[in-house]
């Protein structure tokens, strides 16, 4: 179903993308399948995610709406969970996109909210395994009240097992992980085949989006925290391809740590 709603936002403005490419004497990029599946996915990546959003309301205001203070967003897309923070409770949102097509749509999202927003947000161009473009923004560990992991998680190179205990390691004590994520199916035997079946090609058309990943196990695992929330999608069955989790997660060692 996903693949059909990409081809169908995405398939002709790849075909003109890549056109382009072939006017321009660029032969190698005209005849290369990753240029045009990045085509297909950033042409089609904002009306997905504006589908996924609708998808997902209720879920993502119970999340989002508690973050607050210095704000990481990891994997902020296009910006559909922007209009989901308070922006009273926030004193600077950081919103971290390292896909190129998608910025564009993300700086608007933000420019939407209004000025004292805007001033209030900056977007990074970069993936979370840059250290040093974190740095120039003055994040470092203990540094985040909040940090926002947005369907990142599945895509991220080398899976959160490499990088989910140095994000986490941002989050001051007493400070909050929000994760938004679709996980490996651990309840259904038969669905979990078909994912390692289905991973490969869902993999390369997904721009390096893996279905097999259980970031909610590797985020429980790193015993870290004085409570964790967890909510599914409402009418989410047992057997889904794709099971999204919401997850809320408090890091000890705050002045409200008790405990475990």
């Amino acid at each position: 179903m996903l693949v059909t709603l990409m081809l169908y936002h995405g398939l002709i403005p790849a075909i003109f993308r890549q056109l382009s490419f072939l006017l321009h004497l660029q032969p190698l990029k005209f005849l290369s399948p990753w240029q045009f599946r990045d085509g297909v996915w950033g042409a089609s990546m904002p009306k997905l995610l504006k589908m996924s959003d609708e998808a997902h309301h209720d879920a993502k205001k119970w999340l989002l709406t508690t973050a607050k203070g210095k704000v990481l967003e990891v994997g902020a897309g296009s910006g559909e969970t922007i209009k989901y923070y308070d922006e009273a409770a926030i004193d600077h949102l950081y919103a971290l996109e390292p896909f190129e097509p998608a910025v564009p749509h993300l700086v608007r999202s933000i420019a939407a909210r209004g000025k004292a927003f805007e001033r209030k947000s900056t977007v990074i161009a970069h993936g979370i395994q840059d250290d040093a473009a974190l740095a120039r923004h003055g994040i470092k560990p203990g540094s985040l009240d909040a940090l926002v992991l947005v369907q990142c998680l599945c895509s991220i190179p080398g899976g959160p097992e490499a990088h989910l205990a140095r994000c986490v390691e941002l989050v001051k004590p007493g400070g909050v992980v929000l994760m938004m994520e679709h996980t490996a199916q651990l309840h259904d035997p038969i669905a979990a085949g078909v994912q390692r079946i289905l991973n490969p090609a869902w993999r390369f058309m997904a721009n390096g989006c893996e279905m097999t990943r259980d970031s909610l196990g590797v985020l429980m695992r790193l015993d870290c925290w004085e409570s964790v929330e967890v909510q599914r999608v409402k009418g989410q069955t047992a057997s889904a391809l794709l099971p999204q989790v919401y997850v809320r997660a408090t890091k000890a060692g705050g002045q409200r740590a008790g405990k475990r």
